[in-house]
């Protein structure tokens, strides 16, 4: 079986329980060219909660009823997919759910790299690109400049 966590209703300001459904579902048999995925970490990302807005942005919302949309790793557990050999440790878009098919469309195998796999949803992903490239291509910071990084207060509600 597979949990999955998937948008139940757009939320306004905070999420709360309303905001999902978490579901137990059959795990679907592989086509051609297909494989699954067993997710071992999800990333939670600022640019989650823009996705499940239906707004305009570098990405489509999140539709009602779709699994959430998150960067993950994982391992192989069974393939159809000369590409993507059982046991390989994977990255890619494969939402907030503990397994994901796939046909391998912007999945990376990173077992080769000698990383630990988390290391690829923080300064290895989509986060730390954006800072890198940030930083580089768009700061341009020269020498001679001073150079802040700031980050938002988090706070709990309780």
């Amino acid at each position: 079986m597979n949990t999955t966590v998937r948008l139940k209703q757009r939320p306004y300001g905070y999420t709360d329980d309303n905001t999902w459904t978490i579901n137990e579902e059959s795990i679907p048999s592989l086509s051609d060219n297909q494989f699954l995925v067993k997710i071992n970490y999800i990333s939670l990302d600022p640019a989650m909660r823009g996705w499940m807005d239906d707004a305009p942005s570098y990405l489509p919302p999140v539709k009602i009823g779709e699994v959430m949309r998150a960067g993950c790793t994982g391992e192989v557990v069974e393939s159809n997919n000369s590409k993507f050999k059982v046991g390989a440790t994977v990255t890619g878009w494969f939402g907030a759910q503990e397994y994901a098919v796939s046909d391998g469309e912007g999945v990376y195998d990173i077992s080769a790299f000698g990383v630990p796999e988390e290391k690829f949803l923080g300064v290895l992903g989509m986060t730390g690109y954006t800072a890198f490239f940030g930083l580089l291509d768009v700061g341009q910071p020269k020498a001679g400049e001073t150079l802040m990084v700031s980050a938002n207060c988090l706070r709990e509600i309780f």
